[in-house]
Parts: C-alpha cells; structure tokens; sequence
C-alpha cells in the first residue's frame, strides 16, 4: 500500500479537521506543515509532534516531497498558494470557498489541470452519506420529478460567501448545472450601492476572505435538468435543502430543526400532513455525524481515488467554482437589476464595480 506523504499550509482553525484526518488514515503521513506565525506552528508541533514545519510553504515544498497538500487558508492567500502547489507537481485539497472571484478559481483550475494535478474542495456535503442517499432517492425518482430546492440556514453577507458555499454546492448536487439566476440584496430595506460593500472574514480582523454587501438577500436559480432553488437569506435554525418533487417532499439538514424532526426523511401523500417518515444512513468508520475528521479523512479517500484511476473528483475544483459562481450569480443579478445568465461574464467579483 502506498503511503502519501501530506503537508498543510495554514496551521490555524479549520486546519485541526484536516491534520486529524490524515493522522486517522492508514495511507497517509502528515509529515511537514507551513504557516507564517512561529507561535502557530508551534503550537501544531506540541499538539502533533510533526518536527517539520515552515514559515515560508514554497520551501516546505520544494523540500519536502509531498504528494498531497491541504490549504486550510482564508481565500485572499488561496489562489497564489495553490498555483505554487500545483507548479511543484502536488494534489491539493482545499478550503472553502475556493477563491475570491471567478477568474481565480478559473486560474487555479488552469493551473491543476497544466500539472497534471489534482484539485479538490472541502465541499464535504459531496462525500457525505446522508446527502449521496438523498441524491440516490431522487435519481430513483422517490418523490417524482425534482421541481424545487429551498436553500435554509445562511445570513446575507459573509455568511452566504463562507458557509453558504456548502448550502450552494448541496443545491448542485441536484439541481446539477444552472443556467440563470435572479436575486435582490438589500441592506437596511433599500438596493446596495457601492458605499455598503465591505470586505469581511470570519474574526472580524483586517483579512479579506470575501467580498460582500446586504443584510438581505432573496433569490431564484433555474436549472437545467427543469428544477429551480430558492434562497431567502436567514439563520433560522435549518441548516441544509428541502427537496420538492411532483410527487413528495425529501428533506436533508444538519440535525433536526424547526418541522423537520429527522436529519434525512421523505414525505408523500400516502403520509399525514406534516408527518415525514426517517430515513435511515448507517455509519462507518468514515462517516460519522458530527466529526467533520472523518468527512474530510473521506474527501481526502476519493483525491487518493482521483489521483490513481486519473479521475475527477467528486468535489473537484470544477464543482467548486460552479458553487462561487452560484453566489457571484446573486451579486451580478442585483448589479444588472435582472435575470443573469450563467456561467458568468466577465469573471471578475461582481461588487468591484457595482
């Protein structure tokens, strides 16, 4: 059995999901780790007595001979990190989102594609079980002919960018590839104007994870394969889609929230009102509810896959970019003031020129 040699570029946050998973799989060494704070890699150190480490990641790799490399990064150093890897011959599995616009998720994916190389998003709704069973039921066509995804669980603003690439993502997995979006953002009631774009991330510091503007957002994506999604920006306490068909409703969340009391569950007309029977997904050692290690110890199971059959992977940078454009699509629309088709153009992000 092959070992893969792994590192990792960015030590902090999120990056104990990756560190984990690659710690827990029998084919792969996390061997060497990047970060620009010596506290921050220290600390990793003490934590995983990986002796290994950088503060500049183009040394790590040209030093290290790495065969794959997670980039747990915020996306303003994302597209840059990930040229680098892919020019010294090295898979990457990535944070989301993957970029901060279209034309560098179109340059990362330019760039894999040059070398050779793998590149996957942590999109990881594609690997999870739940939602591949759900996918399955709706290809088996349990509740008829898809017609509506409802988008729950995501505010305007930094959220819809940061975690509502997931939700995004999850309504491509069924309604597959769009063709056109519609959406308004609004902030305090009023259309957004060029004084309400900000840059924001997640601790509220001076980096620039993503571009955003409004406090409310609603809209409408039309897909190919004849379903449409609908997104009304809100927390609400739901967190994934509801699937409505021609003949029943399947729901797929995080948990169980608000009138859906199970996780994965379908209702038809055979069932009372309101009434939705459980569907049950049993775990392994890979999918466990709650641990997002064994998620991403799956998402890096299918690179490892993708790399030796010379394959795509199931959340390859292709369906990464497509999710963005989802998101950028809402943007574009309210700057045009109308249905936008899809993919976009030009690639720029939409609110540099509002």
């Amino acid at each position: 059995m092959k070992i893969y040699r792994a590192g990792v570029i960015g030590v902090g946050g999120v990056s104990s999901l990756h560190t984990d998973a690659y710690a827990a799989l029998p084919n792969t060494e996390l061997v060497a780790a990047a970060d620009l704070s010596e506290a921050a890699l220290s600390r990793f150190t003490g934590k995983y007595g990986i002796a290994n480490v950088y503060t500049d990641y183009r040394r790590m790799l040209d030093e290290e001979n790495l065969d794959i490399v997670s980039v747990p990064t915020g996306a303003n150093v994302r597209c840059q990190i990930v040229l680098d890897v892919a020019a010294c011959g090295v898979n990457a599995l990535i944070e989301k989102p993957m970029a901060i616009d279209l034309a560098e998720a179109d340059a990362m994916i330019a760039a894999c594609e040059k070398a050779g190389t793998k590149l996957a998003i942590n999109h990881q709704r594609r690997c999870d079980a739940q939602y591949r069973k759900a996918k399955q039921l709706i290809d088996d066509g349990a509740i008829g002919e898809l017609r509506h995804i409802r988008v729950m669980g995501v505010n305007a603003g930094f959220d819809m960018s940061n975690n509502g690439t997931h939700l995004f993502d999850a309504v491509r997995i069924f309604g597959e590839d769009a063709e056109w979006v519609w959406a308004s953002v609004t902030i305090d009631g009023r259309d957004i104007t060029t004084d309400d774009v900000t840059w924001a991330d997640r601790k509220d510091t001076s980096r620039k994870e993503a571009l955003v503007a409004g406090d409310r957002v609603s809209a409408i994506f039309s897909f190919k394969n004849g379903a449409r999604a609908f997104y009304e920006s809100n927390r609400e306490g739901i967190f994934g889609v509801e699937l409505t068909g021609t003949k029943g409703r399947l729901v797929c969340i995080d948990g169980s929230a608000g009138p859906y009391p199970y996780p994965l569950a379908i209702w038809t007309p055979d069932n009372p009102a309101g009434v939705w029977q459980p569907i049950e997904v049993p775990d392994d050692e890979m999918n466990q509810r709650g641990l997002g290690r064994w998620l991403c110890g799956r998402m890096i199971t299918e690179l490892i896959r993708a790399i030796e059959t010379d394959s795509e992977h199931p959340s390859s940078g292709y369906q990464g970019r497509a999710a963005l454009e989802l998101i950028l699509g809402i943007y574009e629309s309210q700057k045009r003031g109308g249905k936008v088709k899809l993919p976009l153009s030009p690639r720029e992000h939409p609110l540099t020129t509002l």
